[in-house]
Parts: C-alpha cells; sequence; structure tokens
C-alpha cells in the first residue's frame, strides 16, 4: 500500500487520504502536491527531508515522527499533534498551528517558526 501511495504522490496526483493509517511508513523524502490527509495517523513515520507544502494536515498525528528536514511551509496544522516528533530543521514558518501544538516536540536551533511567536 505504501509503495503505491509514493507513486501516487511522486506523480503529483491530488490524494485523497484522509484518516489514513500511515503509522511507522517511511515516506522520507517524499514530495507531495498538497494532499487531503486531515486527521490521518502518521504516528511513529519516518518522514525526514518530506515536503508537504501547502498541505491541508489538520487533525494528523506525528506523534513519535521524524519530521527532520522536512517543509511544511503553508501547511494548516490545525489540532495537529506532534508529542515526541522530531522537528530538528523542519520548516514550519509559514504554517497554520498554535505553539502549544509543538510543546512535546523536539525542535533545534535549524527549526523554522512562524515569525509572529514570540520566545
Amino acid at each position: 500500500v505504501v509503495g503505491g501511495i509514493l507513486m501516487s504522490i511522486y506523480r503529483d496526483e491530488c490524494l485523497d487520504l484522509a484518516a489514513a493509517d500511515l503509522s511507522g511508513a517511511d515516506l522520507s523524502e517524499t514530495r507531495s502536491s498538497a494532499p487531503f490527509l486531515q486527521g490521518a495517523n502518521f504516528r511513529r513515520a519516518k518522514m525526514a527531508g518530506a515536503d508537504l507544502s501547502g498541505s491541508y494536515l489538520a487533525g494528523i498525528c506525528f506523534d513519535e515522527a521524524d519530521l527532520r528536514g522536512a517543509s511544511l511551509r503553508g501547511c494548516n496544522l490545525t489540532n495537529a499533534s506532534f508529542d515526541g516528533c522530531h522537528l530538528g530543521g523542519a520548516d514550519l514558518a509559514t504554517a497554520t498551528l498554535k505553539r502549544g501544538q509543538i510543546a512535546k516536540a523536539i525542535t533545534d536551533g535549524d527549526t523554522k517558526l512562524p515569525a509572529d511567536w514570540d520566545f
């Protein structure tokens, strides 16, 4: 199943994977064309270097996922969960989310967060 999903993403098709269970999947370096993934489960998924820019990711579970170096620019991350998620070097600069959503995530000095967040 994962191979088919990746092939579809690579062909830049519009995907509707709402509520899909992709927990533990290796989706490293995946590029997408803004799939609809609301409520999908990416718990413990390997997504380092993935580019999900502009995707609708509301309500997604990224708990314990590896999103190091991933681009989430322009993503709607409303109510997404990031507990224990590795966000080192990830780009969330123009994403829609609240600071509390990443309170339990692992970030580093290279993580790009929304400019209007004061620290």
